[in-house]
């Protein structure tokens, strides 16, 4: 439960770097879990309660007042087998009035100069996509920052240029 409840604040941590320490929500969001079905049963959906419920001021929505996720388990692409990992440890946070416009997006990247770009080309490593990428990433390859320049952001660069050869 110690494991679980460490990587439950660092994930709040990244999601707000003003978190306190040990807490896991907020007024606009929050850390839940879902255990595979049978994970409940072996101790942990109790602690797991407790421990939200001392360490948030607010369940948001998917998650409940216990903390858990009411979500569906996932299920792999190949086979509709539900996937394999005892749970699933999620943020939820309440949506803004307003969506940010992908200009938005892009000027926030390219305004900061603290590593936060790292977010999006990680996010594009790892197939985690937006519809905007192509957009988001004309503009920042455009203006060129520094940071631009880092190694370690290759492998997304490549494959965002691949993409903007290929076309809609």
């Amino acid at each position: 439960m110690a494991a679980l409840i460490a990587e439950a604040e660092a994930l709040w941590k990244a999601e707000w770097c003003k978190a306190s320490p040990g807490q896991i929500g907020s007024s606009w969001g929050c850390v839940g879990v879902s255990f595979r079905a049978g994970a409940e049963l072996a101790g942990w959906l109790q602690p797991w309660a407790d421990h939200f419920d001392a360490k948030t001021s607010a369940a948001i929505t998917p998650v409940d007042r216990n903390g858990l996720l009411q979500i569906p388990w996932p299920t792999t692409t190949l086979d509709g087998a539900p996937a394999a990992a005892d749970l699933i440890l999620a943020t939820a946070t309440k949506a803004e009035k307003q969506c940010p416009s992908v200009e938005d997006v892009a000027e926030a990247w390219l305004k900061q100069n603290n590593g936060y770009e790292r977010y999006f080309f990680e996010n594009v490593r790892h197939g985690i996509r937006t519809p905007d990428d192509g957009l988001i990433w004309s503009r920042i390859k455009e203006q060129n920052p520094d940071w631009l320049a880092n190694r370690s952001y290759g492998e997304a660069v490549a494959l965002l240029e691949r993409e903007a050869l290929e076309g809609p």
